[in-house]
């Protein structure tokens, strides 16, 4: 074997005649038979349409449009989600809201059931609220709560008369005093030293 052999057909070679194409060899017998070119764009295009009929579509058309019209589903269900998620923000904060006037209703009607005035009603109130909130109080329900702020506050009732225990309670003193009125506890508070 020769690896730089010419075969340009000019000049002998060995057991050659010098002559193109002469060596013995006609041709024909080394060239495959001739076959048609493959048109690789026909082929792509018969196996597409045959994978779209095997799937039951009759063309890419008809599948782009089940595609589009599953996106546009798709999108409208979004639409819904969203709107169904806003109704119930909505429904959420309602609640909440109504939540919140209910507690505040319970609070005024437990307040003034306890004789509670006007002008002390909303301080009533937020102190029934810290009482329920806070675990450590036994107050449960807000007619507990309320009694109880009106046992140590009774002023909040309009009432005068401080009971001997509310002034005790409040003031450290020995429980041997009958009843002092408002206006003695005020007396008391004129002579307190504030820092």
């Amino acid at each position: 074997m020769k690896l730089f052999e010419s075969n340009d057909g000019g000049g002998a070679g060995e057991g050659g005649t010098g002559a193109a194409g002469t060596e013995g060899n006609t041709g024909a017998q080394n060239t495959p038979p001739a076959t048609p070119p493959v048109d690789v764009t026909q082929v792509a295009a018969n196996a597409k349409s045959d994978m779209l009929k095997s799937l039951g579509f009759e063309d890419e058309d008809s599948l782009k449009a089940i595609i589009e019209a599953h996106n546009k589903q798709v999108e409208a269900n979004k639409g819904e989600l969203e709107k169904t998620q806003g109704d119930l923000t909505k429904a959420t904060k309602a609640n909440a809201d109504l939540t919140t006037n209910n507690t505040e209703l319970k609070a005024t009607v437990a307040a003034l059931k306890a004789g509670v005035t006007n002008e002390h009603l909303s301080d009533a109130m937020i102190l029934a609220k810290a009482y329920i909130a806070n675990k450590d109080n036994p107050a449960k329900t807000f007619d507990e709560a309320i009694a109880a702020i009106v046992k140590s506050n009774p002023g909040y009732t309009g009432s005068t008369q401080v009971p001997a225990a509310a002034v005790n309670d409040n003031l450290g003193g020995t429980g041997g005093q009958q009843q002092t009125t408002m206006t003695d506890v005020e007396k008391l508070n004129e002579h307190r030293i504030t820092h």
